[in-house]
């Protein structure tokens, strides 16, 4: 393979951002927190935070090598929540950007 042909690969994938968080179940005090790319065109996943920078095949990989030492979440950053519908406007303002939260 060349570089060219591994640009093309890196520029076709679609990079999904994450993050990854949780606690020590040994020392539920002790958390953990983490941030990364998962590239679909080359199959990897990289993981930069707490514990340190991990690269394996997938975000969920990753997750799940957390979850053999504490509760895990993983999070994906790019997409709204499914119960996401938007802002709702409160009675008489005419604009979101009117609202104060």
């Amino acid at each position: 393979m060349t570089k060219d042909d591994l640009l093309d690969q890196v520029m076709a994938a679609e990079p999904r951002m994450f993050a990854l968080y949780g606690a020590f179940r040994r020392e539920p005090a002790i958390t953990f927190v983490g941030w990364g790319v998962q590239l679909a065109g080359l199959d990897k996943a990289y993981l930069w935070g707490s514990t340190g920078t991990h690269i394996a095949h997938s975000a969920e990989q990753i997750a799940e090598a957390h979850r053999a030492f504490g509760d895990t979440e993983l999070v994906w950053l790019d997409q709204p929540s499914l119960t996401t519908t938007g802002p709702v406007p409160r009675p008489g303002v005419s604009d979101v950007r009117d609202q104060v939260v």
